[in-house]
């Protein structure tokens, strides 16, 4: 596992629609990996960047909610990557149901 002392990743002032950017490296400091977990993690399209030219990925600031998700169902549960983008993609379609459920409601 890779820790840093300090925090010296850039700090940016970028918004993806209304939810602000982080780069790869924020991401792997606040999430306490190394980069090259979380590209794998790319790869394995359990988070998904958002490309930025030759400095490398953004990431939606959720991307650190996801990854701790992927991290505790590893840790506390053993579970395996694949898994746990199928256990990621299922809480993502409870979430749209939910708010569509709400949606329904506000119409009666």
């Amino acid at each position: 596992m890779f820790i840093r002392k300090r925090s010296s990743y850039p700090i940016l002032k970028v918004e993806w629609e209304g939810e602000r950017l982080i780069s790869m490296q924020e991401l792997s400091f606040r999430c306490k990996l190394h980069p090259e977990v979380i590209e794998h993690y790319v790869e394995l399209d359990l988070i998904s960047p958002i490309k930025y030219g030759e400095k490398g990925y953004l990431f939606r600031e959720s991307a650190v909610d996801k990854v701790r998700i992927i991290q505790r169902l590893r840790r506390d549960l053993g579970v395996n990557l694949i898994s746990a983008g199928i256990i990621l993609d299922l809480l993502d379609e409870i979430d749209e149901l939910k708010k569509e459920v709400s949606r329904l409601r506000k119409m009666r």
